[in-house]
Parts: C-alpha cells; sequence; structure tokens
C-alpha cells in the first residue's frame, strides 16, 4: 500500500453495486465516486513564506478531516491503479457517509 504524504488520501472505489446503494444522486446517469479510506498522509503543511495566508505559522500540520475506514463521496475525475485505489487530495472529498 503506497503511504500518501501531505493532505492526501488513497481510497479504493467500492463496487458500483455497493457505491449505487449509497449514492444519493447520480450524476449523468454514473454512479458518484464512492470509496474506503485506505490511508491517510499526516495533514498539510503550512509555512510562512507560501502563497496566501497561512494557518499554522510554526510550520505544524492541519489536521486531517477524514479517517481510515470512513466511506466517502469524491470528485468524479479520478485515475485509479490496477488494484482500484486512486490518490486524491482532502479537498477532493465532497462527504463523509454516516456509518
Amino acid at each position: 500500500m503506497i503511504r500518501p504524504l501531505d493532505d492526501r488520501i488513497a481510497v479504493r472505489k467500492l463496487p458500483d453495486e455497493q457505491a449505487s446503494a449509497l449514492s444519493l444522486i447520480q450524476f449523468q446517469g454514473d454512479a458518484q465516486h464512492i470509496g474506503e479510506v485506505m490511508a491517510i498522509g499526516p495533514g498539510r503543511r503550512y509555512k510562512e513564506g507560501t502563497v496566501g495566508k497561512p494557518l499554522f505559522k510554526d510550520g505544524s500540520r492541519r489536521p486531517m478531516s477524514v479517517k481510515v475506514g470512513d466511506i466517502v463521496t469524491y470528485g468524479r475525475y479520478t485515475d485509479y491503479d490496477a488494484e482500484g485505489v486512486a490518490l486524491i487530495q482532502e479537498g477532493d472529498v465532497i462527504g463523509i457517509h454516516a456509518s
């Protein structure tokens, strides 16, 4: 398994029939991209001098809002490896499904 860096997430796409059962909305006849979080990075680091106003001037990391095992809906323009795993950024997550 790959170890994500910064605010990236490794997510395994759920089978279409399982994803359709969780999906409330369908985009142009396609089921949403729904998957299980397999691994998460340590969070995005903000440093003095980066573009935009840094959240943490001491260089600490912003906590991730997802955890391993969460079922998430994410953006549909995602590439997968042979095992159905994609690396996405935390900002690509649209929502976390209630367990």
